[in-house]
């Protein structure tokens, strides 16, 4: 359809690849890329953009910081938890301000980075052991197991031995 002589296109994102982006940790963190950012190649106040946020989440996790300016800001809206979900799918919308209006979609994928923030379990609360006197040097008494829900060299576990 052409608008006073001109072909009106539809806003449109770098390679219209997806995109990516990490965050972590407490509420307020802000994710921001130049993928974020789209371009609208009609004239005036059709290229114009407002960009708008889709989600299957429920929670929502992540909001626009602003949605008519530059740059386009990602921020959580929660504090997040890798245990629960690793990553979130998401759809930044670009809206241009013709009529009719034309929209451009970049799908985000956000990777929930790991905090130690998950304490380790033994797999038993009570471990027994005994060992005769006559044991020789080194001769193996218990195996006790630990998990930590944590990823990475968060999710690690050393053993000491103390005195109570």
């Amino acid at each position: 359809a052409e608008t006073a002589g001109l072909k009106r296109q539809r806003p449109d994102f770098p390679a219209g690849q997806p995109a990516g982006g990490s965050a972590g940790g407490r509420a307020g963190r802000r994710i921001s890329s130049p993928d974020f950012l789209a371009a609208d190649p009609d004239q005036g106040d059709n290229s114009r953009l407002t960009y708008r946020l889709e989600s299957d989440d429920d929670e929502f996790s992540f909001a626009l910081e602003n949605s008519n300016r530059r740059p386009v800001v990602l921020k959580t809206n929660r504090a997040l938890d890798r245990e629960k979900t690793d990553s979130y799918s998401l759809r930044l919308l670009a809206v241009d301000n013709g009529r009719p209006q034309r929209t451009g979609t970049l799908s985000i994928t956000v990777l929930v980075l790991d905090i130690n923030d998950e304490t380790p379990v033994f797999e038993k609360s009570l471990y027994v052991a005994s060992v005769p006197e006559n044991a020789p040097k080194n001769t193996p008494v218990v195996t006790v197991r630990a998990v930590d829900g944590d990823q990475g060299a968060n999710g690690r576990v050393s053993y000491r031995i103390s005195r109570e």
